[in-house]
């Protein structure tokens, strides 16, 4: 039942989209109607899912058809893909094609659950993180990362223990250092500050990456109803 859902959301996204035959990722770009003046022109909103308890797969191309149509943003919506079938398949834990897309994004919206992602994927997410652009978190990112102990990036991991020989900062891993690792409405930044607001959403600037790695300080972004 879950697959039929999804295949006739995304068919009825097909209409909104674009994206080349065969890409496994959408692209929603402003449409006719979308004001000149709208807040998003210009700026491009990556938003990744994976999760296999709350449909972000099926949430995520419908938040980024409003994004773009009504606030004007360009979005790219990137899934968990089989990589035998090329289907989406929320239970895939290890491929997430299209990352190489935050190199030129302007916000990420992350949506995963306990992925193991290969280090060739978690590069580019690390890259922005690292470039102190901001991230909003919904539901599970706090634990968006379950990754096996020989990743380079195994620090993301959601109960990564950093020992006495890695960056303290990292106990804890992503969902501790970037978003606060907590319930509600959060904003991370370098000294941990964070204040709820109850939206079930997690924002931060990624400057607590950043400043581990000894680069940026980037800002908080903020929440629009839309």
């Amino acid at each position: 039942m879950r697959s039929c859902v999804l295949a006739v959301v995304l068919a009825f996204m097909v209409s909104a989209c674009s994206g080349g035959v065969g890409t496994p990722w959408l692209e929603f770009e402003p449409g006719e109607a979308t004001p000149t003046d709208a807040a998003g022109r210009g700026l491009h909103v990556v938003l990744v899912s994976g999760d296999e308890e709350y449909r972000s797969e099926e949430a995520l191309p419908q938040l980024a058809a409003i994004l773009s149509e009504r606030h004007g943003f360009r979005c790219t919506v990137l899934f968990s893909i089989d990589p035998e079938t090329g289907t989406v398949d929320p239970d895939e834990r290890k491929n997430i094609p299209g990352l190489a897309a935050l190199e030129d994004a302007d916000c990420l919206v992350l949506f995963t659950r306990f992925r193991d992602l290969p280090d060739q994927q978690m590069a580019f997410i690390d890259s922005y993180l690292r470039a102190g652009k901001p991230v909003l978190g919904i539901r599970t990112a706090t634990h968006a990362f379950n990754l096996s102990g020989e990743r380079s990036f195994a620090r993301y991991t959601w109960n990564h223990d950093p020992g006495e020989t890695e960056e303290q900062a990292w106990g804890g891993g992503f969902g501790r250092l970037v978003l606060g690792d907590g319930a509600g409405l959060e904003t991370a930044g370098s000294s941990g500050d964070a204040a709820g607001a109850g939206f079930g959403l997690a924002v931060g600037a990624s400057v607590g990456v950043g400043a581990a790695a000894g680069a940026g300080t980037g800002a908080a972004i903020g929440v629009t109803a839309i």
